[in-house]
């Protein structure tokens, strides 16, 4: 009566439609726990879902899926960064923490440089210099 469809009404039903009701009853239940998941986690997902087609991974497993997650995931927060702060802030913030990271590096290799065969160059130097042991 409500169609002039000759073969009548169509309702599709998901065989996920249980949890999908029991989600909604939670989220109806607890409506601000939920607003404050969508704020901090949601929009991340969505993005990287819908977006950048990442609607699943290409390995099986928790241990194999993890470093494919967390690839995905530095590249969005890479991206996120640029068009924060900017390019040319990025580059100069990254450029001066590497200098800082191989500053801290040789001064601790520094007291064992005796025990090294070779010193951890800067990035800025061409070569690894040599060293060699001392002999008693």
């Amino acid at each position: 009566m409500c169609t002039a469809n000759k073969n009548g009404r169509f309702i599709e039903r998901s065989i996920y439609q249980e949890a999908l009701e029991e989600n909604q009853k939670r989220v109806e239940e607890n409506p601000e726990y939920y607003r404050l998941r969508q704020q901090i986690t949601e929009h991340q997902f969505g993005t990287l879902k819908r977006q950048w087609g990442f609607t699943h991974t290409l390995m099986r497993g928790k241990q194999n899926v993890l470093p494919e997650v967390n690839l995905i995931m530095i590249c969005y927060n890479l991206k996120r960064l640029v068009s924060i702060v900017g390019l040319k802030v990025l580059k100069d913030r990254l450029k001066r923490l590497v200098n800082m990271f191989f500053a801290l590096l040789e001064e601790i290799s520094a007291p064992r440089a005796d025990f090294l065969l070779f010193r951890i160059p800067h990035p800025h130097s061409a070569t690894i210099e040599k060293t060699t042991l001392a002999t008693p």
